[in-house]
């Protein structure tokens, strides 16, 4: 294996990859060793238990010729990789419903602590983008609501608990993924707000937060601002975004990361290589490539060709290694079971000590949006859910355990029946049909994204008997459920969101303040 070049070395510092399976691929490995990425970001992929997941950080680390950037998006509710090994966390809006920074911060402190013994060192949290498009598909609840001041607030809350613990805090999506319509996975999303509502709105958080606390990281997304950008040129390519806005405008000095290169938003208008330059000329230091090595290496072998050229200056390249250097100085220390037991053992034990806590902050997020909490023991009552690819909802099983428990003193039937995300109009009336005269509890998910939900709404609660409506992850559903006397919102979709809400329907009352005006919704 011949020797890397200094320039490819240090190409190699900036770019961050992405592992396909549970194990370290020898080629992967290579690649870490030989310094032609300098890190990895983690996904549920790559977890299959809490042993293998640290067995797998502590290869990572050994491997790594650089100082490595270990990262993941462990947010909670609807986005985090390690729930099923690590403690499952709350959604960010469901921790502002609890309207308690003392829990916030506790709540963030238990993930924090849990990813550094793990081993990682860059959480790539919180999400301070401001909720304003009521049928937003990339954030939702990974925001803290649509107010710019609590969002700051809880910002700067987390960041700060975050760094507390020895993590890098990312804050992001720069300038503002709250205003947009498309899944920047999918498509570039597009930001049309004035220029005024950008700075009132999107850039608040971002201003009130760098004013306040020291913040390390912060990720750009891939959104066309049209205000800023004539030419649909995603934020995480545009000089004017980076560094005018960003490091000009707002003073910001700390390391600025790329979201996924690796979306439909970029690479249907530009190749991997390509994109990965114009990043690098926009201002950004760290890129993140989580898809297939093959184009980790061809964005590698781009940004090198650029610097050649001279279309990217060495200056230009320095500049972000200094930053890289600064905030990853020493290798993270791992638990891996094999060879540091003692500590795997204690991350064990943070996993099981955490958990309550943080199933008592899902619990205390739920609330109330309409009416109240009929009394379901000793009846019948269907569950109708939606059969989501990602998220089980599985409400039903959760209410069964709980009101039919041994020598629970009324027998109460839970009946699950699935509906598509978008049913037909012969399926709903189908479904209705068939629950004519019965009890039923109606699970949304983003309904006023799938519209066809609330036709299927209307439709059943025109026949049915009581009726209570849950709004699963955007509790501006709400709008869409005129006709169900009885509406809740969980703020999260996520199977611990869904166990307290089966502990909510036994204790009759909810807890939470929705974080979200639920006016936002036009008449």
């Amino acid at each position: 294996m011949a020797e890397k070049s200094s320039l490819e070395l240090q190409v190699g510092r900036l770019l961050v990859g992405r592992l396909p399976e549970a194990s370290l691929p020898d080629e992967h490995k290579r690649a870490l060793e030989d310094g032609t990425i300098g890190g990895i970001t983690f996904f549920k992929e790559n977890a299959r238990t809490l042993e293998q997941l640290a067995e797998l950080v502590a290869d990572v680390i050994e491997a790594c010729r650089h100082v490595p950037v270990l990262a993941v998006d462990q947010e909670g509710g609807a986005v985090q990789r390690f729930d099923q090994v690590l403690t499952p966390l709350p959604s960010p809006m469901a921790l502002a419903a609890c309207r308690d920074e003392d829990l916030v911060r506790q709540i963030t402190t238990c993930s924090a602590r849990q990813l550094k013994a793990l081993g990682l060192n860059c959480l790539l949290a919180p999400v301070v983008d401001v909720i304003t498009d009521p049928v937003n598909p990339i954030v939702c609840t990974r925001a803290f609501g649509n107010s710019p001041s609590m969002v700051a607030n809880m910002g700067r809350i987390v960041i700060e608990a975050i760094a507390a613990e020895g993590l890098l805090p990312v804050a992001k999506h720069f300038p503002g993924h709250g205003a947009t319509r498309e899944d920047s996975h999918a498509a570039l999303a597009v930001n049309k707000l004035s220029t005024e509502e950008i700075w009132k709105r999107d850039l608040y958080p971002y201003k009130h937060i760098l004013a306040r606390c020291d913040v390390p990281v912060i990720l750009v997304g891939h959104i066309w601002v049209q205000e800023i950008e004539e030419k649909p040129i995603p934020a995480s390519l545009s000089a004017r975004i980076t560094q005018c806005i960003l490091r000009d405008y707002l003073e910001f000095d700390g390391l600025v990361m790329t979201d996924d290169m690796v979306m439909k938003g970029i690479t249907d208008a530009y190749g991997i290589g390509e994109a990965c330059v114009m990043a690098v000329e926009a201002g950004a230091d760290i890129i993140l490539v989580c898809s297939k090595l093959e184009e980790t290496m061809e964005a590698h072998s781009a940004i090198v060709q650029a610097v050649k050229s001279g279309r990217i200056s060495e200056d230009r390249l320095a500049s972000s290694l200094k930053r890289i250097k600064k905030y990853f100085s020493k290798p993270p220390k791992s638990a891996c079971p094999k060879r540091q037991a003692r500590k795997f053992a204690s991350l064990q034990k943070m996993v099981a000590e955490d958990a309550p806590v943080s199933f008592s902050a899902s619990h205390k997020g739920i609330a109330t949006l309409r009416g109240g909490i009929p009394n379901l023991a000793g009846d019948k009552w269907t569950v109708l859910a939606p059969e989501h690819p990602r998220y089980p909802l599985n409400l039903c099983s959760y209410l069964d355990e709980r009101f039919n428990a041994p020598g629970a003193p009324d027998k109460t039937q839970f009946v699950l029946k699935r509906y598509q995300l978008e049913p037909t109009f012969e399926d709903a009336a189908a479904i209705a049909e068939s629950l004519r005269g019965e009890n039923c509890i109606f699970l949304t998910f983003r309904a006023l994204a799938h519209e066809d939900q609330l036709r299927l709404g209307q439709m059943v609660a025109d026949v049915c008997g009581a009726k209570i409506a849950v709004c699963t992850d955007n509790p501006l559903d709400l709008a869409g459920l005129p006709d169900w006397p009885n509406v809740l919102a969980t703020h999260d979709p996520s199977e611990q969101a869904m166990k307290a809400l089966a502990q909510v329907f036994v204790e009759r009352r909810t807890q939470g303040d929705c974080p979200v005006k639920l006016d936002l919704v036009p008449a």
